[in-house]
């Protein structure tokens, strides 16, 4: 076996020139029931060398920020937003040009391995793969080497011989540990980790944490760690973002955000910790309640409804992610000041506890104020036209039975086509308008017709194509 080489870190005065910036991030996806608003506005910047934590519950929006950052969603995300990676955009038009940064400057830890992984190729060739893919100069051999190199970095006892099987012959432990070798094959700037511990017990978990320390510190990389685990943001990460709801609720030094969190959300995830002091006397405190939709995210904060300090203007007014502290500390609630002086991280003020709105009249304010912001609800003009030209369809075909069957033909695409196109147009405007726009029943008949009509008339033009009708025409 070779010696092990990396590239080594840039020293700490070349330091602090931001790798990846995002700016403004909204993704949505467009669903049966709604308009999901997975990520609403968020911004993330990272150094050079730093290692950023990113916290919040599931479907907070942790990893589908990183995701869209990477190019890795589906067509039915909608993307808006900037994501710079060295200055360079990857969003927008410029999204297939960034597609060379993936798996080489820019590469990422899935959440399963076990999925991510390939199941009929073996874990050296998928590892040695990537080398290629980012490397075409270099050689079979040397590509081999390589491979065998990251599965001895990570710790992979007997890497030739492991390199030879495949995912399934490797323990949990040992498929994430892959990952990460495949991930850091080309020396990447910047590494994303999607809870790369999961389903990973307490000593596995600890192993894979030392070879990202270890990975980080030869080589620099800046990695963003994502997770709900703040054990492991207290050991790894110099640097906490938490979200909530698809927002940035509170960015803070690990340090300031243990010892003086400034939002009632983050001081709620470190009062549900267990505590090694207490000896087992002291109950866990659960956050209560459950986190939103985010088909209908609540308006003003979106936390109001589960925080015990949650005043009438935090369920009005959204509260902007602004400056308190020390250390470039943020906080997106209305009452950080207040926050700021309490000693305890998990304690609350009990002067604005004592001011605390019922939750019924929250309720209230809240669905006042979605009433007075609806817009007007009117019927999709696209929901009509599919339905009349769905309807059409069928109904013109039985009707020109004894006619010529290309005439017929002409009249089931003249028909169907535009209906099926007016449905798909209809779906999309219904769901950008949310509760404004109705017709979703009409799409559904009119493009359920369509369909059918057009589906018998492509069934009848593939029987004559191989001959199974030799008298018929198309």
């Amino acid at each position: 076996m070779s010696e092990i080489v990396l590239e080594p870190a840039e020293s700490s005065a070349a330091r602090g020139a931001p790798v990846l910036e995002i700016e403004d991030l909204h993704v949505s996806f467009f669903t049966e029931e709604g308009v999901v608003q997975a990520v609403r506005g968020v911004d993330l910047s990272i150094s050079e060398g730093e290692v950023l934590g990113v916290v919040g519950e599931s479907g907070s929006g942790k990893s589908v920020t990183m995701l869209a950052a990477m190019g890795l969603l589906p067509n039915t995300a909608t993307i808006t937003g900037s994501a710079r990676f060295r200055g360079r955009e990857l969003l927008g038009e410029h999204a297939r040009g960034a597609r060379s940064l993936r798996g080489g400057k820019l590469a990422m830890i899935f959440q399963d391995p076990l999925t991510a992984l390939n199941p009929v190729h073996r874990v050296g060739d998928q590892i040695a793969e990537a080398v290629e893919t980012h490397h075409p100069e270099m050689s079979g051999k040397q590509v081999q080497t390589r491979a065998l190199e990251m599965i001895e970095l990570v710790g992979i006892p007997q890497p030739v011989t492991r390199a030879r099987q495949y995912p399934h012959e490797f323990s949990g432990g040992m498929r994430q540990r892959a990952m990460i070798a495949m991930a850091i094959a080309n020396d990447p700037e910047l590494l994303i980790a999607d809870e790369p511990t999961t389903a990973l017990d307490v000593t596995i978990q600890a192993q894979i944490l030392e070879v990202l320390l270890q990975v980080q510190a030869v080589t620099g990389t800046a990695i963003i760690f994502i997770t709900h685990d703040l054990g492991v943001i207290a050991r790894l990460a110099s640097r906490v973002q938490v979200m909530y709801a698809g927002r940035t609720v509170e960015v803070a030094t690990v340090n300031g955000l243990f010892s003086g969190s400034c939002h009632p959300y983050t001081r709620g995830l470190l009062g549900s910790l267990p505590k090694l002091d207490d000896a087992g006397r002291e109950q866990l405190l659960p956050i209560p309640g459950v986190p939103p939709s985010m088909v209908n995210p609540p308006p003003g904060c979106a936390f109001h409804p589960r925080c015990p300090m949650a005043q009438a203007v935090c369920a009005t007014d959204e509260p902007p992610l602004h400056l308190v502290g020390f250390d470039g500390q943020t906080s997106a609630c209305h009452f950080a000041e207040q926050l700021e002086p309490m000693e305890s991280p998990t304690e609350l003020p009990t002067e604005v506890l004592e001011r605390a709105a019922d939750k019924a009249v929250l309720v209230e304010e809240a669905i006042a104020l979605i009433e007075a912001s609806k817009p007007r609800t009117r019927l999709s003009w696209y929901a009509v036209a599919a339905f009349v030209l769905g309807v059409l369809t069928p109904i013109v075909a039985f009707r020109l039975t004894d006619e010529d069957v290309t005439i017929k033909g002409g009249a089931v695409m003249l028909l169907g086509i535009p209906a099926v196109v007016a449905a798909r147009r209809a779906r999309r405007e219904i769901f950008l308008g949310a509760d404004a726009v109705k017709g979703q029943l009409l799409v559904r008949f009119g493009a359920a017709f369509a369909w059918f009509a057009l589906t018998i008339w492509g069934l009848y033009c593939i029987l004559w194509v191989v001959s199974l009708l030799p008298e018929a025409t198309p």
